[in-house]
């Protein structure tokens, strides 16, 4: 044991490594957004392929944050803690080499798997280090902290994009990998007993697995291989039947993947509803920051910081959302926020049209003060109201939730986004067929993200017919943005509904 960590000061370095931990997770899904034309650039790829940067990393955590749940439980949270943290700094490291689509994407899928260990442990560490009336205030400091790289990240991501490379943006891990590893192994204390007698349910995780990837496959690629192709239509069909084994399999075993009695606690189902549909605009910042750097001509660096309305207020409403959790318990918080955020994405629904970043500031700075007045209230309240044996899986169960919406919601929104823009762009092309007989999507397409670079399109083309391309490619992904936001507000509005039936007042 390290001299400087004491049995005072114990409780708040675990703290610290926690909120470090969060922050890495934050990183890697808000700075990852902004470089994405980056990538597209580097591997010669569309926008529609990169989407699986994004969404493999969060299928792998939705898939596996639930076992790691469980294994907390059964084999000591702090091992499977800096197991995950270890296999979240190799991976990171991969990220950084890629050379190759193909290798970013499994190593996104093993940071996947490093950042599912690792998260439902940290939470309960943390839970287990703080008194019960502490634990909202805790949280609240934890979420506060690691937000500043909430809010900075896609800056950071945009300046080290800009003024050096992408791959900086995996090899800033390192560092807080490793402090995070020092710290935890020093002042959490082995105090939790193995019980080695409880069996995993592997076919349950193989089911769900299979589920989950099916389904995200069949949304990620109906656009292009056709929504009634033999493939999708398979997919779909092999999602149904593995959900329907799951479930089978899930109330039939004696150790279940999902503790379905835990869906009694209403506060919990509550959260679990409002987590999944929150998620889904979290993952509009994705199309956000392709908005500003390709319609809005933004440089990465900037186009990072203009989402700071955003994400900055996240910094100091944890902790304002902590206290309102001690003092008036969860409802409050979590349908002041839901309210906020439905309120910014109506908004900006409607006002990106005008491709004005002022228009859209309003919008954002209620989506940023409401996200944190709901995340850190509804995942508190939900996992203290477990029994203590279940708080593990509980927190598994919600983690799970939180990032199976945002892998489905993703998943929704590119079907979406993607979709529509591709069939506005081919519309165009089919009605001018005679002006540009030898254009395709994916040369219109590519236009925004090759800064209009015209041998992108060829030689056979004027300078009016190619500015005429760039304001079709610009107006197609706008209306298409639009109809994201438009998604995320009626999930909203779900949530809101949920919480209103199933937060009690205090």
């Amino acid at each position: 044991m390290f001299n400087f960590i004491t049995d005072s000061n114990r409780k708040w370095w675990i703290l610290a490594a926690m909120s470090i931990c969060i922050a890495m997770s934050f990183i890697d899904q808000t700075a990852v957004s902004v470089i994405l034309p980056s990538l597209q650039r580097t591997f010669h790829t569309t926008a529609a392929r990169l989407q699986w940067v994004v969404d493999i990393y969060l299928l792998m955590i939705a898939v596996l944050v639930i076992i790691a749940g469980r294994l907390g439980d059964l084999f000591q949270h702090k091992k499977l803690f800096m197991m995950g943290v270890a296999v979240f700094l190799g991976a990171s490291i991969l990220c950084a080499s890629a050379t190759s689509l193909a290798w970013l994407v499994c190593a996104r899928a093993l940071q996947g798997i490093g950042a599912a260990l690792l998260i439902p442990n940290s939470t309960v560490i943390t839970l287990n280090a703080f008194e019960l009336h502490e634990r909202g205030k805790a949280m609240g400091m934890s979420i506060g902290f690691a937000s500043i790289f909430l809010a900075t990240g896609p800056f950071l991501g945009g300046l080290f994009t800009q003024l050096m490379s992408w791959r900086l943006v995996f090899w800033i891990n390192v560092p807080f990998s490793l402090a995070a590893l020092f710290i935890i192994y020093s002042a959490v204390k082995n105090t939790e007993k193995n019980d080695l007698s409880a069996k995993i349910d592997w076919l349950g995780l193989v089911s769900l697995f299979i589920a989950a990837t099916t389904l995200v496959i069949a949304l990620m690629e109906g656009n292009y291989l056709g929504w009634l192709s033999s493939i999708i239509i398979s997919l779909l069909i092999t999602a149904v039947v593995a959900t329907a084994t799951f479930y089978r399999c899930e109330k039939k075993i004696k150790h279940p993947l999902i503790d379905f009695n835990i869906f009694q606690n209403k506060l919990f189902i509550g959260s679990a509803i409002t987590f999944f549909c929150l998620q889904i605009v979290l993952m509009n910042m994705v199309f956000g920051a392709l908005f500003n750097q390709e319609v809005l001509g933004f440089q990465p660096a900037m186009a990072g910081l203009l989402s700071l309305p955003s994400t900055l207020p996240v910094m100091f409403m944890g902790p304002i959302a902590g206290n309102m959790l001690d003092k008036y318990g969860a409802r409050r918080p979590v349908i002041m926020g839901l309210s906020l955020v439905i309120i910014g994405t109506t908004l900006n629904a409607f006002l990106v049209h005008w491709q004005n970043y002022w228009y859209l500031l309003p919008g954002g700075l209620c989506i940023g003060f409401g996200i944190p007045l709901v995340m850190s209230p509804a995942s508190t309240a939900a996992i203290s109201s477990v029994e203590h044996a279940k708080q593990g899986v509980a927190s598994g169960m919600l983690n799970a939730t939180r990032q199976f919406g945002g892998c489905i919601g993703f998943a929704l929104l590119s079907a979406i986004v993607f979709g529509y823009n591709q069939q506005a762009i081919v519309h165009f092309l089919t009605k001018q067929k005679q002006a540009y007989p030898n254009i395709t999507f994916q040369q219109v397409e590519k236009l925004l993200a090759y800064s209009n670079d015209t041998k992108m399109i060829g030689a056979n083309i004027t300078s009016d017919q190619l500015n005429h391309l760039i304001l079709v490619a610009k107006t197609s992904f706008t209306s298409a943005y639009s109809l994201g936001l438009v998604t995320s507000a009626i999930s909203v509005s779900i949530a809101l509904i949920t919480a209103h039936c199933l937060f009690k007042k205090k």
